[in-house]
């Protein structure tokens, strides 16, 4: 996502401006293009290099998996329009893109991120005994990965948090951000 977004950064505001409600100020004036000094003088030379390493970046995580190497799935969150939390569904829409099987791509968000993180023992998987956070979607990820846009709930710490809260905390936060 880092990639794809610097690549394309002159117009991702608008293509992120349902997210962005979701953001300080400060972090959406940083993004912005004009005020970021690693975008001052690119040329539209420089803009098409930047998209073509972004798709050969692409090519190379399918060739790494298809030679058995194993990935983690987990935006640079704060770089130029990388949200917290709805990055990562684009994260895994290009892992498959790139030659995972959605399967795969739900593993490096999963159990692969646990096992690397060292936490497999409590996180990663759902079995007896580990913390049972997880989604429920009302689409299955394993047909359409964009499917993981389509929660329905979320489980965490004891708690279900159904559409209509997850809706509720989204609307405070873009409020607290419009103030």
């Amino acid at each position: 996502t880092v990639l794809r977004n610097m690549a394309r950064v002159r117009t991702a505001a608008d293509e992120y401006e349902d997210w962005l409600i979701y953001m300080p100020r400060g972090i959406r004036d940083f993004w912005n293009p004009e005020n970021d000094f690693r975008m001052q003088g690119i040329t539209d030379a420089g803009w098409a290099r930047m998209e073509a390493h972004f798709q050969w970046a692409k090519e190379v995580v399918g060739d790494l998996h298809a030679h058995g190497v194993r990935f983690v799935a987990g935006t640079d969150v704060m770089n130029p329009y990388c949200f917290p939390g709805f990055s990562l569904h684009e994260e895994l829409e290009l892992l498959v893109e790139s030659g995972l099987s959605p399967m795969d791509a739900l593993l490096a968000a999963t159990s692969h991120a646990a096992e690397y993180g060292g936490v497999d023992q409590f996180y990663g998987t759902i079995e007896t005994g580990k913390f049972a956070d997880m989604v429920l979607l009302d689409a299955n990820p394993l047909e359409d990965i964009s499917n993981t846009h389509r929660i329905n709930a979320v489980f965490t710490n004891g708690k279900v948090y159904d559409r209509e809260a997850l809706d509720g905390m989204l609307g405070e936060i873009s409020a607290l951000m419009a103030e």
